[in-house]
């Protein structure tokens, strides 16, 4: 029975369900869910977010909210070696060639970065050797370096000074990889702009040097470079991936990154942290009627109800009065509540006031798509 037992633990750790402190047979909240204070609407756990990003209808969406700015993907970026310059004699015809060869060729530059939980920093042990322990007073590592084994499945162990034998941590196992396969493009120390320190409620938050760069709107090269630095199960990269999309919805500046490889993420970030309002707001105000439309087909995706499930013969501004008159029934329901209860179930201040804004902004955007098809009728 206790071997069975074991067997069960081991598979519902794999899967990363088992292990919370408050329960012994749970899920646990996932890593990209932030605890800020910040209420979400629903409970989502790693598995279910990595699969639920991954998802074909999900991934279709994302792509469809990054944009397509040209000379955004084609801006001045600082690179090591760059290409010289070359100049052609085209005709139209090999001009617009070419333009659409550039614009595929552009689609590789919005590929997202993997939306992946962090590894846990756990050790298995795998033996406790009591006769040799006192015989070295150091950790004694134990690397496989046959060139077939890769990073991530490379056998690394490590004997402490009480004989105990157990697999490496996450950190030694990439220091170890580091020493043997090194990457010229990638330092071995940290470089002081991807250092984060704890606030007075201990939450994790972005240094000085990244809070200036942020200030300077490199929310571009932060994140590439963090790319190359870490990989996107390495626990510091999904917190300074945080801490950035925070930085970026707390200043406005979701047009930094819109038309990159990260703008995807952080959509998705939003939308599971409850900042949808944020984002709705960001494409309102910019008269992206497909961006919004888009964005409230992501909140039913991942937040589902079929109550209010979008037929899928509905068009953007369908979409966009759906969710208008849901809204606008919030808040008359909002007011009813107030009226004949002195609960705290209808919306706070804040939200209250963060929605009539809202409404007043899709009521401008569907009046200006109305015209638009009116316009294209005739």
């Amino acid at each position: 029975m206790a071997i069975f037992r074991h067997i069960i633990q081991n598979c519902f750790q794999n899967l990363r369900y088992f292990g919370t402190p408050e329960l012994n047979f749970c899920r646990h909240k996932s890593f990209w869910c932030n605890n800020r204070g910040k209420e979400t609407p629903k409970f989502f756990d790693g598995f279910e977010l990595e699969k639920l990003f991954v998802d074909e209808n999900v991934q279709k969406l994302l792509k469809s909210l990054c944009g397509f700015d040209l000379n955004r993907l084609y801006s001045w970026r600082l690179i090591n070696s760059p290409s010289r310059r070359h100049y052609a004699l085209m005709t139209d015809n090999m001009y617009k060639e070419f333009l659409s060869k550039m614009a595929s060729k552009a689609q590789y530059f919005l590929q997202f970065v993997p939306l992946k939980e962090p590894r846990p920093n756990k050790a298995e042990t795998l033996s406790v050797d009591s006769d040799i322990a006192g015989h070295d007073p150091s950790k004694i590592i134990f690397v496989d370096i046959s060139h077939d084994s890769t990073e991530r499945d490379r056998a690394i162990v490590v004997r402490e000074p009480n004989g105990r034998l157990r697999t490496a941590l996450p950190e030694e196992h990439f220091r170890m990889n580091r020493i043997f396969f090194d990457k010229p493009d990638r330092p071995v120390r940290e470089p002081p702009l991807f250092h984060l320190h704890s606030d007075s409620d201990g939450q994790i938050v972005c240094g000085d040097i990244l809070l200036q760069t942020l200030a300077r709107d490199e929310h571009e090269f932060v994140l590439d470079w963090a790319c190359n630095f870490y990989e996107p199960d390495d626990h510091k990269f999904v917190e300074l991936c945080k801490c950035i999309f925070e930085n970026t919805i707390k200043e406005q500046k979701l047009s930094v990154l819109h038309s990159t490889r990260h703008f995807g993420t952080l959509a998705f970030y939003m939308l599971i942290n409850n900042y949808y309002f944020e984002l709705i707001e960001f494409f309102a105000q910019n008269q992206n009627i497909s961006g919004v439309a888009n964005t409230i087909r992501l909140l039913r995706i991942i937040y589902p109800n079929w109550t209010t499930t979008i037929p899928s013969n509905f068009s953007d501004l369908d979409v966009l009065k759906e969710y208008l008159n849901q809204i606008e029934q919030q808040i008359n329901d909002n007011k009813e509540l107030k009226q004949h209860s002195s609960s705290n179930i209808h919306l706070k201040g804040d939200e209250y006031e963060k929605t009539k804004i809202l409404i007043s902004l899709l009521n401008n955007l569907l009046k200006s798509g109305e015209k638009k098809r009116r316009q294209t009728a005739v």
